[in-house]
């Protein structure tokens, strides 16, 4: 799985988080350290994840009801030979009382 930050044209893993009233993001989805190769077919360096990646992000919460926090993340995997299909998956994050 690719980092979030390599060219889109790799297939950089996209977060895009739904806008509302009960809460309000903070910064930017922040990731763990991953691997990084020479990408050579994409001349730079490629930054990606092998087995399990962690990707935090912080919100400012508006109120003290509960609510969703709700989003999709794009992502793409590959191996040395062949990549999958870009898949979007929906995220829903419970915010309890």
């Amino acid at each position: 799985m690719y980092s979030q930050n390599v060219s889109e044209n790799v297939g950089a893993t996209i977060f895009v988080f739904k806008g509302s009233t009960n809460y309000l993001k903070k910064g930017n989805t922040k990731e763990e350290k991953g691997h990084e190769i020479d990408g050579s077919i994409f001349e730079m360096v490629v930054k990606y994840f092998d087995t399990k990646a962690t990707f935090k992000q912080r919100i400012k919460i508006k109120n003290t009801n509960a609510f969703e926090v709700n989003g999709i993340v794009e992502f793409m995997v590959c191996n040395d030979s062949q990549c999958l299909p870009p898949k979007e998956v929906d995220l829903i994050f419970q915010i309890a009382e």
